[in-house]
């Protein structure tokens, strides 16, 4: 009974508190018809003080008498704050919270004002409030149907995965030997319910009735993956042996395997046409000098295609060509190379994340003089902690212009120096240009110093809620503690923007407490 008559009176204060502040908005709008409607913001632009901004403090929550508030934070620093709810919403909730009794621990997200706005006492302008034992949904892009979830899953918990590429293949299973069943258009966005063994591909289950598997690195993943369940699948179906097509001109034309590349030869520059040789070589590592690559192939004016499914740990690689003259790469369909000129012997690297197998094809062709052609491929990290987006705007506007995995960076998580150049030339320009970094940490529970080191602006989430937010240009070093993180894994999100000049970023975190 005891507890029904304090809901009760939880819920008359609520209503009353919810008047006033009804009241003093509609006063302010009648007596001070030039200021803002809110009670609230007239009290801001009169106090003259320019608040603190608190992000998830904890605390516990007592109901006040006598005051402009009636509700008060006690944090556990023994610190005291009067609560001021934004807007009615957020006033009913913290009412809401209160009701549930002095032991319940809320987190308090607004602005705190020292000296007080309805009193001398310090005062939080409250912007969000949640219970501590809830954790806060990560920041999604806001959903246009009503997605599938898998047995088991909650929807609300189920992490997005959004098309980076133009188009991409959907398949019955996790790689390139898996029929594909359709393909999705760039920026489509699905709920993954599921992973392979080693993360490298999605099951996905969209709003449209498409379900099936997408290549991880070719599509950007918002949420937690951490504790998506591993599907296991069937193997992939055994290629259907094909039925000849007898033609006299006809060229024996090997599959596409690992045990060796398929090179397709053109006597002409653009690929055009049927091959004139075709034929399969161990490496991928040839300098003609003057000479013809093959008979019935000209020494100058012929291009070549270069197929092979390679096989690859999980990591972050460097793929690196050494030629003459033009080249282009395609991974998976996807082109990641483009270096299509005439040009002496030169090195072009590109980037990019692989784990298991994937189908590389590279085209080449010779245009006078000399013809070399080099490949290989490098392990630059195997721990891919962060999905990188490029964007070639400082806005992370649109679509990325480039997606790739990335490891932490000389003992901090995120340590780039680009000076004044590009991170990915060829698709970001050296300034006025963007980045959002995002990934997933196991972080002990206690309270941590978040920093950063840039040039020019950052912001940095934790599971969606902001926790750095220096968007300026120019250089600067910045902080702010957030109390109380729970055990385990988290989502963090940073994103950057270089105006012009110098452009650099590091960001690290330390736990500032023992238990």
């Amino acid at each position: 009974m005891n507890s029904l008559l304090h809901r009760l009176h939880a819920r008359r204060t609520g209503r009353r508190r919810l008047l006033t502040w009804l009241a003093v908005a509609l006063c302010a709008a009648l007596l001070l018809p030039g200021l803002p409607t809110s009670g609230l913001s007239t009290a801001q632009a009169q106090s003259g003080q320019s608040g603190q901004s608190v992000y998830a403090l904890p605390g516990t929550l007592r109901q006040v008498e006598g005051k402009a508030f009636d509700t008060a934070l006690h944090t556990f620093d023994g610190n005291v704050y009067g609560l001021l709810g934004k807007t009615p919403e957020v006033e009913l909730e913290i009412v809401r919270l209160r009701g549930l009794g002095p032991a319940e621990v809320v987190k308090v997200w607004g602005t705190l004002y020292p000296s007080g706005l309805t009193s001398q006492e310090p005062e939080i302008v409250v912007e969000s409030i949640l219970s501590a034992s809830t954790p806060p949904s990560p920041a999604t892009a806001t959903p246009t149907a009503t997605p599938i979830a898998a047995p088991g899953v909650p929807t609300a918990a189920l992490p997005q995965a959004t098309i980076a590429t133009d188009a991409l293949n959907v398949r019955s299973g996790p790689g390139t030997d898996y029929p594909i069943i359709t393909a999705l258009t760039l920026g489509t966005t699905c709920p993954i319910v599921g992973r392979n063994a080693i993360s490298t591909w999605w099951d996905i289950r969209c709003a449209n009735g498409v379900t099936g598997w997408v290549s991880g690195p070719l599509v950007v993943v918002t949420g937690s993956t951490a504790n998506m369940p591993v599907v296991n699948v069937n193997p992939p179906p055994a290629p259907p042996t094909a039925t000849p097509m007898p033609s006299p001109t006809a060229v024996p034309m090997p599959p596409v395997t690992s045990a060796a590349w398929r090179v397709s030869f053109f006597n002409n520059r653009d690929l055009a046409g049927s091959p004139s040789v075709v034929t399969e070589v161990s490496n991928l590592d040839f300098n003609w000098g003057t000479g013809a690559p093959a008979a019935n192939v000209p020494a100058d004016n012929f291009s070549a295609r270069f197929e092979r499914v390679l096989s690859f740990a999980p990591g972050s690689y460097l793929i690196q060509l050494r030629v003459d003259d033009g080249v282009r790469v395609y991974v998976d369909g996807g082109l990641v190379l483009d270096n299509w000129q005439i040009a002496s012997v030169r090195t072009v690297t590109t980037q990019g994340v692989l784990g298991g197998n994937h189908t590389f094809r590279v085209e080449y062709f010779e245009a006078y003089g000399n013809a070399s052609i080099s490949f290989n491929v490098f392990m630059l990290s195997s721990d891919l902690v962060w999905q990188a987006s490029y964007f070639d705007n400082p806005q992370l506007a649109g679509s990325p212009a480039a997606v790739r995995g990335e490891p932490t960076g000389d003992g901090f998580p995120i340590n780039y120096n680009w000076a004044t150049g590009s991170p990915m030339p060829g698709k970001v320009p050296a300034d006025r240009w963007s980045a959002r970094f995002e990934g997933t940490f196991r972080f002990e529970s206690g309270d941590y110093n978040f920093s950063a080191n840039v040039d020019d602006g950052v912001r940095l989430y934790i599971d969606g809620i902001r926790v750095l937010d220096a968007w300026q240009p120019g250089y600067k070093n910045t902080h702010n503690v957030f109390r109380k993180l729970g055990a385990g894994n988290h989502r963090i999100t940073v994103e950057y923007y270089d105006d012009a000049s110098a452009a650099n970023l590091r960001v690290w975190w330390d736990k500032i407490n023992t238990p």
